[in-house]
């Protein structure tokens, strides 16, 4: 028997390394493109054993397919049974080395993932979160390998059936589909996604009515596989060949034929047909709006027909907009810009991508800040135009330029407050010390440890340093210097800047005195309120499940305090969530964040006014 399963186990191998390559693959582009980011507890968690998602579900599928269609009717077709037979091993034996040997095989994929994991989690460990999360990866294995021999013994099974297994396949496959319609449990994406994580807190809820569905249909199909391999599976291979009858095999497949067009005719009428209304039901109808096209000289516009007023206010000065911003970067060259007036964003105003932009009609009331939004929009096209779209691919370290510059000539040509009465932001963050530029010219360290909005703040005091240092021109000079790919390839940071700065003509140590010489002076001529806004100390407390922050400091006139969560150092700004402090606290339940910290920001916030955060925190909970 142990010679059997060392057998059987060598005809492995090539599966074996196949998977072990695949691995290597994925993390390894994964230390190469996110080298940072690889070492976070929550992605590497998410990534590696949790967040494995419908794809992975398919992939294992597959090879579950592959493995399963060669391992048993093989010996049927090579005509080896005869020889197996003659071995001191009865066929029992041979079907559970077979099955054992394929089913450790898939096994080894989880069990790959969990080695790479922990390995690198060893490397990252650190004083708040030393734990290796050893429930949450015997969980993920646990279903992992419950799914793996599911899909196995439908395999062996179906692998009786040679070509017309996947025909069943595909038959059983619409089935679930219609019945999915009317049974949402039967839904495939519910069924196939058994590893889906559930969380209540820092719990792993398991599907234990789905792990136990899989393991009731994967022992029933190993059954019948094993009823077929000890005789049946000859006698169904004949049939289905045909080689007694060829009137077997019209029968077959034109009731096969006859079975897909039913089927076919069912889902066409299911999703066709309306449902019947009962006389009390109620028809909730979405009214959509209609939309009009407009151009003018530079930009080809769509916006809908109840702000078409707005709309129109705004391109009758549009190409004066795109005037002013192309004079100030001396750009001449033939440009039209599309914009989409219909998008709607609970967190942009207006949004920048190559030639096309989206603009929030429903944001803006009036016309200045229309304009205000096309310039600072529209100052993005112009960049990227200038930089050959070079500033886009070395996003991360240019961010803060990208953003600044636009702020800049937002405000410069399109406000009519003085930009230095606007810094206000900026002279609190250099008060406290949180203006680094080397912090700035990472655009991931700067959002994982501070705000990503201090692009834009602490951007528009650089652009301007630029600017008085060097004059207009020189913003779009640094521009025109990243279409020169040989000035960023291979760079980052300030590594990058120090290229493109003397490329261009330019000092970048200049550059930055200036930048932290302007500072200082928005720091001085805001001296009066940034002392009235002193540095917020909070108070976390941990109640059952919920988290509390609060603080005992009392916000000026007109400021109120408010505090921000995130779920982890992953989540986007988007997926942030802000709490304004009632009686000096505002709380989060803790089942709102992934693994076992909780993460918060406290700052102020004027009316209508983006806020001043002060650092993330980071809370460990027990």
């Amino acid at each position: 028997m142990l010679a059997l399963l060392r057998k059987e186990f060598r005809s492995r191998i090539p599966f074996l390394l196949l998977i072990l390559f695949f691995t290597l693959v994925s993390y390894g582009a994964q230390a190469l493109t996110e080298p940072l980011s690889l070492t976070s507890t929550e992605k590497l968690y998410g990534d590696g054993l949790i967040e494995l998602g419908m794809e992975y579900a398919i992939t294992v599928f597959v090879l579950s397919l592959a493995l399963s269609y060669g391992l048993l009717v093989r010996e049927f077709d090579d005509r080896t049974i005869e020889f197996l037979d003659a071995l001191p091993v009865s066929r029992t034996q041979l079907f559970f080395a077979k099955w054992f040997s394929a089913f450790c095989t898939l096994a080894f994929v989880p069990i790959v993932d969990i080695f790479f994991v922990l390995g690198i989690r060893a490397l990252s460990t650190t004083s708040l979160d030393r734990s290796y999360h050893f429930d949450w990866i015997m969980t993920s294995l646990g279903l992992q390998l419950v799914q793996m021999y599911c899909f196995l013994s439908i395999g062996l099974v179906l692998s009786f059936l040679r070509r017309f297994g996947w025909l069943a396949l595909g038959l059983f496959g619409w089935s679930m589909m219609i019945a999915g319609r009317f049974i949402p449990e039967l839904d495939l994406s519910n069924l196939v996604l058994c590893g889906d994580p559930q969380f209540f807190g820092k719990r792993w809820l398991v599907p234990w009515q789905l792990v136990f569905g899989y393991l009731a249909v994967g022992s029933l199909a190993l059954l019948m596989a094993y009823g077929l391999f000890l005789g049946g599976g000859r006698v169904l291979l004949r049939w289905l060949a045909g080689s007694e009858s060829r009137a077997k095999q019209v029968v077959l497949v034109g009731c096969s034929a006859a079975i897909v067009f039913v089927v076919l005719g069912i889902m066409t009428q299911t999703i066709l047909e309306e449902p019947p209304e009962s006389p009390d039901a109620v028809r909730v109808t979405y009214p959509g709006w209609a939309t009009t096209s407009r151009s003018t000289e530079t930009y080809d516009v769509v916006f809908p027909n109840n702000l078409a007023n707005r709309a129109n206010r705004l391109l009758d000065e549009a190409d004066g907009v795109y005037a002013s911003v192309a004079e100030f970067f001396d750009f001449e060259e033939d440009l039209r810009i599309s914009v989409d007036m219909t998008s709607f964003s609970g967190h942009h105003l207006g949004t920048a991508y190559w030639n096309k932009l989206k603009l929030n009609l429903t944001s803006h009331e009036d016309l200045p800040s229309l304009r205000q939004t096309l310039g600072h929009e529209t100052t993005h096209v112009i960049l990227e135009s200038l930089s050959d779209n070079q500033l886009r691919e070395n996003f991360g370290s240019v961010r803060f330029f990208h953003e600044g510059v636009a702020t800049y000539v937002e405000r410069r040509f399109f406000m009519d407050e003085e930009l230095t009465e606007l810094r206000l932001n900026a002279a609190l963050l250099q008060d406290r010390g949180d203006a680094s530029f080397d912090r700035l010219v990472d655009n991931d360290r700067l959002r994982a440890e501070h705000d990503s909005f201090l692009a834009y703040e602490l951007g528009e005091v650089f652009a301007a340093a630029i600017v008085r240092r060097f004059g207009d021109e020189a913003i779009g000079n640094l521009a025109r210097t990243f279409a020169d790919r040989r000035h960023s390839e291979g760079l980052s940071g300030v590594l990058l800047w120090r290229s493109i700065f003397q490329a261009s003509g330019y000092s970048l140590n200049e550059a930055v005195d200036e930048y932290y010489e302007l500072l200082e002076e928005t720091q001085q001529i805001h001296a009066d309120t940034v002392a009235q806004l002193p540095e917020l100390r909070p108070i976390v407390e941990l109640e059952d499940a919920v988290i509390w922050v609060g603080t005992e400091q009392v916000p000026p006139d007109g400021w109120e305090i408010v505090v921000r969560f995130r779920s982890s150092t992953n989540a986007t700004d988007d997926q942030y969530w802000v709490v304004k402090l009632v009686d000096g606290y505002g709380y989060a339940m803790l089942d709102s964040f992934v693994g076992r910290a909780a993460w918060y920001q406290i700052g102020y916030r004027q009316r209508n006014k983006m806020p001043i955060y002060q650092p993330w925190k980071k809370v460990r909970i027990p």
